[in-house]
């Protein structure tokens, strides 16, 4: 092996250690405790039992990529438990952002500029694109088959191979995360304008991959849950303050914070970008597809989809400056100072919020864990499946999801899925605060009756409930572990 590819290995092998350390070192996934990994969990569960597109709160068809968890169903059905996927997911993700990172900065621009990006990884990906990049959400999950087709595309593009391969991964990625719709579509189509032919093949190609997209796109509007996707093609004008919301997440992406150091910084990166590009008066192309793309996203959806295709672009601009840099200083080894100290000052933020968040999360998801066994190993003997009960959607959310197909009056929505139509999850959300209000058993039993609840479950703390009050005096109580209660209608 050569010096320069163990020094490659050995800086690659150091960044990814250094990123992922807190998941090896407190064994706890990110987030861990959440309802986002709450719903991953839950999801898994459906796709286990064969409902690839079924919402698993409201049971009903929705838009909710399911990709991702056919991905992990397997994982369970092994017998590992869902923190175990958890972190197994996040250190994928992270190895492949790095390794693919490289060789697609590599190929586009040279290896001391993709090793600046790459040492920049730990600032980037926090302060300058989508944040959290520990997370097992799906989006990150499909970071390593977008960036390893993209590596593709730029490496291999005369080979009709590897463009397949390319449309294949791409697909993959878009079925795991929709949030690639505006990048991918404009790279193939720009594809098609400058290679007719082998673009209308990766086209196709591409199309053919994604056919489970069809697939849900007819059975939810056949069953009328038309409605339910957070993209819309047109949201008007865009007037002041969407543009003042557009900077302002643009400069400070994921925390909004227009006036902390890392968003000056990101600031002063743009201007030297800027400079950069119009002194040498040019850039690579791919760079004005991503902000392109980003625009778009951001309209078409919103500023949390569009700073996952801003991770993207922070990178590619990255490498632009890292490389047109050390051409203006005759490609001195002094370009690794800025790059080193903005690199430790990125490790710095990152190590002194991960050990304050890690050290409350462990000790959040340890109470967690202990408040939920007792439930979850007799869960199954009073909550039916595909049955709605009534719950709190704090309980239900962290209770659960994810350890029951059971159903609830909720539309939980997370930053990045599909959800169902607006209007049921209204009239779920309106029924709900009815029922948790009332101290009407006759308008609780309309509202029960509906939904065909007979079942109640309420932790510890929601004994001072008003719906609690009402029912513990006339449903039988067929359960009390530690922590919960579990309520049935006798005369059901």
């Amino acid at each position: 092996m050569k010096r320069d590819q163990l020094v490659t290995i050995l800086i690659l092998v150091a960044v990814y250690l250094l990123t992922v350390w807190p998941l090896i070192y407190y064994g706890t996934p990110y987030y861990a405790s959440s309802p986002d990994m709450a719903y991953v969990r839950a999801k898994i569960l459906e796709v286990s039992h064969g409902n690839l597109f079924t919402d698993p709160i409201s049971g009903l068809i929705n838009f909710h990529p399911p990709i991702y968890h056919l991905f992990l169903t397997p994982l369970k059905l092994i017998g590992l438990g869902y923190q175990t996927i958890f972190l197994l997911v996040g250190l994928f993700n992270i190895a492949g952002l790095i390794g693919f990172g490289y060789l697609i900065m590599r190929q586009v621009y040279d290896r001391a500029s993709a090793l600046g990006v790459i040492l920049l990884l730990p600032f980037t990906a926090e302060y300058m694109g989508s944040g959290g990049i520990l997370l097992a959400s799906s989006f990150y999950f499909s970071v390593p088959f977008y960036l390893a087709g993209l590596w593709l595309y730029f490496s291999r593009p005369e080979l009709r191979r590897a463009r397949a391969a390319t449309a294949v991964l791409w697909g993959l990625a878009f079925l795991i995360s929709p949030v690639y719709l505006f990048l991918i579509g404009l790279t193939l189509v720009r594809d098609i304008y400058i290679r007719r032919r082998e673009g209308l093949f990766m086209t196709a190609v591409f199309l053919i991959s994604i056919f489970p997209f069809y697939i849900q796109a007819v059975l939810v509007y056949t069953n009328g849950m038309g409605g339910a996707s957070a993209f819309a093609f047109w949201r008007g004008i865009p007037d002041g303050d969407w543009l003042v919301g557009f900077f302002r997440e643009f400069l400070s992406p994921a925390r909004r914070d227009i006036f902390s150091v890392p968003a000056m910084i990101h600031a002063v990166i743009l201007i030297l970008f800027i400079a950069t590009a119009l002194r040498v008066r040019r850039f690579f192309w791919f760079i004005g597809l991503l902000l392109i793309a980003y625009i778009l996203t951001y309209y078409h959806f919103d500023g949390q989809y569009a700073i996952r295709i801003q991770l993207f672009l922070s990178l590619f601009l990255v490498g632009f400056l890292i490389f047109h840099g050390r051409a203006e200083i005759n490609y001195s080894r002094w370009w690794l100072a800025p790059v080193l100290i903005l690199m430790s000052y990125g490790l710095y933020l990152s190590h002194d919020r991960n050990i304050s968040y890690f050290n409350k999360e462990e000790e959040t998801y340890r109470l967690y864990l202990r408040s939920g066994q007792h439930l979850w190993t007799y869960m199954d003997r009073f909550l039916e499946e595909d049955q709605y009960i009534l719950s709190t959607q704090s309980t239900y959310g962290y209770f659960v999801m994810g350890y029951s197909s059971a159903r609830a009056l909720s539309a939980y929505r997370t930053l990045e899925y599909f959800q169902i139509p607006a209007e049921i999850s209204e009239r779920y959300h309106k029924d709900y605060i009815t029922i948790m209000h009332s101290e009407d058993y006759a308008e609780i039993l309309d509202i029960t009756s509906r939904y065909n609840i007979n079942t109640a479950l309420f932790s510890a703390n929601e004994f001072d409930l008003q719906i609690y009050k009402v029912l513990s005096l006339r449903w039988e109580k067929v359960y009390e572990g530690p922590y919960f209660i579990i309520l049935k209608n006798p005369d059901a």
